[in-house]
């Protein structure tokens, strides 16, 4: 099994090659997180980057615990970066070990999964997730920390998940299955119109989640 933080390195330096490679206009696109373009979500994966560790818990005492609000005070206040040195930064920091304070390597998993889907998807690019990363994320995401900032709250309950090319289940009660892709993108309420979703469970899901 490959460490987490490893998954984690992989994928941000796959997440920077794809934004090096966007045009300015690709840069301003709206990404599939609502509300923040390409920039904006680019400028999120930075931020433990360029702020202490000591700032973000004060800022999470500060809000309430709301990570969310954190984020997306960064995002859209931090002053403007060239584009080539947020990609230098995700780069250069693949290997930075930040966690959010109860969450585990596991959330920074996700948050760098999702986030890529988010800025790949609107531009028409790919970027590779490995099956065992995808299968840690969909496991953080069925989880119960999920909740704090990435799956909204009951979103799973009464329902089993089934992704079929991962070998991979979670849950009991209606059926919702898909890719991993989709699965990852729903539960985190992600609007796209081209998740193909399957199972009597999928109604009820998309009722409890921000569409």
């Amino acid at each position: 099994m490959t460490d987490t933080f490893d998954l984690i390195a992989e994928q941000r330096r796959r997440v920077a090659q794809c934004l090096e490679g966007l045009d300015d206009a690709e840069w301003e696109t709206p990404s599939l997180c609502r509300g923040w373009t390409v920039r904006h979500v680019a400028t999120h994966l930075c931020m433990s980057f360029v702020v202490s560790t000591p700032t973000i818990v004060w800022k999470l005492v500060k809000s309430g615990g709301n990570f969310n609000r954190i984020s997306n005070d960064f995002a859209r206040s931090e002053p403007a970066r060239a584009n080539q040195e947020l990609v230098g930064l995700l780069r250069d920091n693949a290997t930075n070990r930040f966690t959010p304070p109860g969450l585990g390597p596991d959330a920074p998993m996700t948050d760098i999964v999702i986030h890529g889907l988010d800025v790949s998807v609107p531009t028409n690019r790919t970027i590779e997730v490995s099956a065992e990363a995808y299968r840690r994320v969909l496991d953080f995401l069925v989880s119960p920390k999920a909740s704090r900032g990435f799956v909204r709250p009951r979103m799973t309950k009464g329902l089993r998940f089934s992704c079929p090319e991962l070998e991979w289940h979670s849950g009991e009660g209606l059926l919702v299955e898909g890719s991993a892709s989709d699965l990852a993108l729903a539960l985190t309420g992600r609007r796209r119109e081209e998740v193909s979703l399957r199972g009597d469970g999928v109604d009820s899901m998309r009722r409890r989640a921000t569409y």
